[in-house]
């Protein structure tokens, strides 16, 4: 999920969040580490990830203890991380609370964590493609049609398509450079 998607969901009254009308207990959570604020029972970090900024609590067992999810977390300020944990509703104030976290390396993993969200949103809202929605029909020939012409000219028109001989003919060359009549 993102920050915006946690900030507008809505508690219901068993205390659990919905988000589009589907129940969101946990959560995966990509961004940037602002802050950290520690407490005596607790740690708090700051995450934004470009649609809000929210909090994510993680509790302490004992007084000054490290939460076991924190052990082998080596916190930078401004540094990526995903964190995994729940939403948790009381007294209808929405909190996170934090079951592991991790920095992220690479950022692919930034970009694979709102592409997965983007699918998610997009199948929540307009449900599951259906196979013949997927399949796709036989690949016209190079050139074959005006939707080659559209596409070439909307890109900067570096393939011309000659309709009455279907053929294509190199426009990015020299003067009289074409294969085709």
């Amino acid at each position: 999920v993102t920050v915006r998607m946690v900030m507008n969901s809505q508690p219901r009254p068993d205390d659990i969040c919905e988000f589009d009308g589907d129940p969101v207990n946990d959560i995966i959570l990509c961004g940037r580490l602002l802050r950290r604020v520690e407490e005596p029972m607790r740690t708090q970090f700051e995450i934004n990830d470009n649609t809000g900024t929210f909090y994510v609590l993680f509790y302490h067992k004992g007084e000054n203890q490290v939460p076991t999810a924190l052990r082998n977390f080596q916190y930078d300020q401004f540094c990526y991380a995903k964190v995994y944990g729940n939403i948790r509703v009381f007294k209808e104030e929405k909190a996170i609370v934090g079951t592991h976290i991790k920095k992220i390396e690479k950022f692919d993993e930034l970009t694979n964590h709102f592409l997965s969200t983007y699918v998610a949103h997009c199948i929540r809202k307009k449900g599951v493609l259906k196979p013949r929605e997927l399949a796709m029909e036989a690949a016209p020939s190079v050139g074959a049609g005006a939707g080659m012409t559209a596409m070439n000219d909307s890109m900067g028109g570096g393939m011309q398509v000659d309709q009455s001989s279907r053929q294509a003919t190199g426009g990015g060359g020299p003067a009289g450079a074409s294969t085709g009549d």
